[in-house]
């Protein structure tokens, strides 16, 4: 009696051993993967965005008529994305879920009035079978970058997949 009444204890003990590593797994955060890229580089350095994971940061500098493409699918619960600098444009989003999306500008008037700075965020979060897609050509040179990351602690059965991404760069002027 005393030795069924052990194994039962052990194997309890066991088990609930094993799920705690098994959530800790879950919840543990890994380090974000970053990357920065020029457009030449954007369509191999974009594969290894969520190699670690599903927070991820692409960032790279930008030339006035470059032709940018990237759709990442998302298949989870709780994703946010942060798109910043010259990139800054709210992006298409499809599939079947729930997603909502902001854009905001801010304008900071400097002394004289031609250098005042203006700075666009777009962001959105996203839950469900979705696709964001960004398509755009560059208007002013300089660094854009996104951001894409988990707002809770809920594990995804996989991390967002990077579909498309390219650039174009802008043609040279001839002389």
């Amino acid at each position: 009696m005393l030795n069924k009444k052990t194994s039962w204890v052990t194997a309890l003990a066991l088990s609930a051993i094993v799920l705690s590593l098994a959530g800790a797994g879950l919840i543990k955060r890994d380090a974000p993967t970053v990357v920065t890229t020029s457009c030449s580089e954007l369509t191999a350095d974009a594969q290894k965005l969520f190699n670690r994971g599903d927070t991820a940061v692409l960032s790279g500098r930008c030339a006035p008529g470059d032709h940018v493409h990237l759709a990442i699918d998302f298949r989870g619960v709780g994703y946010k994305y942060v798109l910043i600098g010259v990139i800054a444009e709210q992006p298409w989003v499809t599939g079947r879920g729930w997603w909502r999306s902001f854009t905001t500008e801010t304008v900071r008037p400097e002394s004289p009035v031609s250098a005042s700075t203006k700075s666009i965020v777009s962001s959105g979060d996203l839950t469900g079978l979705l696709r964001m897609d960004l398509e755009m050509n560059v208007t002013t040179a300089g660094e854009g970058a996104i951001v894409v990351s988990k707002t809770n602690s809920m594990p995804s059965l996989t991390t967002p997949r990077i579909i498309t991404a390219s650039c174009n760069a802008a043609a040279s002027p001839t002389t």
